[in-house]
């Protein structure tokens, strides 16, 4: 679990904490990091760690939900701006993003942390629906949004597989 911060300081440095974890896992896997290597890469004490995350999996679905919102942000623009608007669009960003955060999909993506990945992409993907249509789980949109986040998630932990 991580904490909402209500200050821009402690925000900035909860998002400098996870772009770290993002940094350190270009050099080394998931479960080699600890939590005293990234506070050391993040330059915070473990007191200012734990303020804002209550584990280093907290530091992860951190960096999952900011990239998720940063690309539910960039798809609505994509929507709002384009009439004419095509899937297309949609998953030329959604896997260029992908392949950019690799190493953070991966670990999200492994083991039991894959149903929760799933999980976070249902709220995004709901989210993002939202604007859209009223958000109701008896709704058909709402139904095929959620069928989409699935559907993505099988999309993209194949072209992984496969080597992109």
């Amino acid at each position: 679990m991580y904490k909402q911060c209500k200050s821009e300081k402690s925000a900035k440095r909860q998002t400098y904490i996870a772009n770290c974890l993002q940094q350190l896992l270009q050099e080394k896997n998931y479960d080699d990091i600890s939590i005293t290597e990234l506070c050391r890469k993040a330059e915070v004490p473990r007191s200012v760690f734990y303020r804002y995350f209550a584990d280093k999996d907290a530091v992860l679905w951190f960096a999952i939900d900011g990239m998720l919102a940063d690309l539910l942000e960039i798809l609505l623009q994509i929507y709002d701006t384009q009439h004419n608007w095509q899937l297309v669009d949609f998953l030329t960003y959604w896997l260029t993003n992908y392949r950019e955060n690799e190493a953070l999909w991966q670990v999200a993506n492994t083991g039991s942390r894959h149903s929760l990945l799933l999980g976070h992409m249902v709220r995004h993907q709901t989210k993002m629906a939202n604007p859209l249509y009223k958000v109701d789980f008896n709704n058909e949109e709402t139904k095929r949004t959620i069928f989409f986040a699935y559907g993505m998630q099988g999309i993209l932990d194949v072209w992984r597989k496969l080597g992109y």
